[in-house]
């Protein structure tokens, strides 16, 4: 009977807390209905890292700041999104994955001290920490997908720098 409460309890919180809901944002793509793309034409010797000789690592490059490879050869032609209404989709999304993060960190230092006490069992404790590592994960997809819809631009080198007035 006890065990059936405490499993209803907690059905209970997810269904509250939205944890649920929490995921399935980090999982869905951007909602905006209408894309933009930018495009970046690049010929092959001006790849990053084609010092090397590694075109693999040069795309690659490009992709974690977002690119897409659409075509290649005599140059290459990267398109991504430039869609900043889906950035702040993506920001909104972490800023309540954040406070998500919070709520449950706090309900799981809860449920540690009511372990100890003997009015938790462990695999209560345990399916805790588990919504708990459920959020940490959607929170790090978030903010890769924000990475990839507003990468922070190159640094200049300190010599090339202009100061402003």
């Amino acid at each position: 009977m006890r065990k059936a409460i405490s499993a209803a309890v907690v059905f209970c919180i997810l269904d509250l807390s939205g944890i649920g809901h929490a995921t399935a944002l980090a999982e869905e793509p951007g909602r905006s209905a209408t894309r933009k793309w930018e495009y970046r034409i690049v010929p092959k010797d001006q790849l990053p890292g084609t010092r090397s000789k590694d075109l693999t690592t040069a795309l690659n490059k490009l992709g974690d700041e977002g690119w897409e490879l659409v075509a290649a050869e005599p140059v290459y032609i990267f398109k991504r999104s430039n869609n900043q209404s889906q950035a702040d989709d993506v920001k909104r999304q972490i800023d309540f994955l954040q406070t998500e993060l919070d709520t449950w960190k706090n309900r799981v230092a809860w449920s540690r001290v009511m372990a100890r006490k003997g009015f938790l069992s462990k695999n209560e404790l345990q399916q805790e920490e588990a919504l708990l590592k459920e959020v940490e994960i959607a929170l790090e997809k978030a903010n890769k997908e924000l990475k990839t819809l507003a990468p922070e631009p190159a640094k200049m080198p300190e010599k090339n720098r202009t100061p402003q007035k």
